[in-house]
């Protein structure tokens, strides 16, 4: 393979790794893989390609300007192209998880250099390339406007690397946080590398948590295409797991786009709070104010919020809740049962 062809080839690789990062939006959480393979296979392609060429290059002399020691000159481009290729690399993940970096903005300067790394951070290396491919003139080889951008290059991927893996480096760069702040910035860390969508909900409650968390949490969940097949999953397996009690808090603040198919399984669930409720009341340990934990107040705003179309048939599923309550003989519990129950009446009295 000739200069040129190895040349157009990355300059082609490196046109469709731009187009494909840019019109690309993998989410975070149990997305589509196809995005991330795609951009994998093109890092692999561009990095076979970039190494060829530099290979190529040396011979050629390109490189002789770094030493006359064919040793450290070699040391040095092995160790200069796997610093451009994992400048490249960060870049491309920068901008692919983009969403979940709920701290920065791309109105600031230096995030909109990250946001758009992997852009003009590979262009550091192939405008000096194509000038060597297509420029025979001499002088222009031997130049600093060949040789700069490439240090340069090589400077970032350094700097880069250092900074994601040498503490002290990235405390050189980052502010120093107060408690408050760093406990913040850990909440958003937190949310930025969950793997599990279901341990979000709690930061989706709008009324306990900041704007910022809420909506970092928000685009993690939303940004897993399955995320409506977990909430009917959860739902359907209220027996064997509580933490379903938690979907009422984020159904009754946010609309689903086929509340259809999650009628079934949210009135299942129903059942599993009536039965919770029993279990509760059977306990001697427990108190009055426990019930609170079962979320039914959240429940009826849930069922109100996402389907109102389907009132009044759906409020009948409630009776078997409202005879749990009523089956509570406990002295103590009757002013909360009591309180529950008129909640449950005014809430079917509203829809009929």
């Amino acid at each position: 393979m000739n200069f040129k062809t190895n040349f157009i080839l990355l300059l082609s690789t490196y046109a469709i790794l731009v187009i494909s990062s840019s019109i690309n939006r993998p989410g975070t959480i149990g997305p589509s893989v196809v995005p991330f393979i795609l951009m994998g296979v093109l890092f692999l392609i561009y990095s076979v390609l970039s190494v060829t060429m530099t290979i190529k290059l040396s011979k050629s002399g390109g490189f002789d300007w770094i030493s006359s020691s064919s040793q450290i000159r070699n040391i040095a481009l092995v160790v200069g192209m796997l610093a451009i290729l994992y400048a490249l690399f960060n870049a491309i993940m920068i901008k692919a998880e983009w969403s979940s970096y709920q701290s920065q903005s791309i109105s600031h300067p230096k995030d909109f250099m990250a946001f758009t790394g992997y852009i003009w951070v590979p262009l550091l290396m192939i405008i000096p390339y194509g000038l060597w491919v297509y420029k025979s003139d001499f002088m222009l080889h031997n130049s600093m406007a060949l040789k700069v951008p490439i240090m340069i290059n090589v400077f970032i991927g350094a700097a880069t690397f250092m900074y994601f893996n040498f503490g002290f480096v990235k405390s050189i760069f980052t502010p120093r946080l107060s408690d408050t702040e760093d406990a913040y910035q850990q909440t958003l860390d937190r949310i930025q590398y969950e793997p599990k969508a279901m341990n979000l909900l709690y930061f989706t409650r709008p009324d306990y948590n900041d704007r910022k968390i809420v909506d970092a949490a928000l685009s993690k969940i939303k940004s897993d295409p399955t995320w409506e097949y977990q909430i009917t999953k959860a739902l359907e397996n209220c027996k064997n797991d509580q933490y379903f009690l938690e979907l009422y808090y984020y159904l009754s603040a946010y609309k689903v786009e086929n509340s259809d198919k999650l009628i079934g399984p949210f009135t299942q669930s129903i059942g599993c709070v009536a039965a919770m409720t029993s279990n509760m009341a059977a306990n001697e340990y427990a108190a009055a104010g426990d019930l609170d934990a079962l979320f039914i107040d959240k429940l009826l705003a849930a069922m109100a919020y996402q389907f109102s179309d389907k009132m009044p048939e759906i409020t009948s599923k409630l009776t078997i809740l409202e005879d749990a309550l009523k089956n509570i003989n406990r002295e103590d519990f009757k002013d909360k049962t009591q309180s529950l129950l008129q909640e449950i009446q005014n809430f079917k009295d509203k829809f009929k």
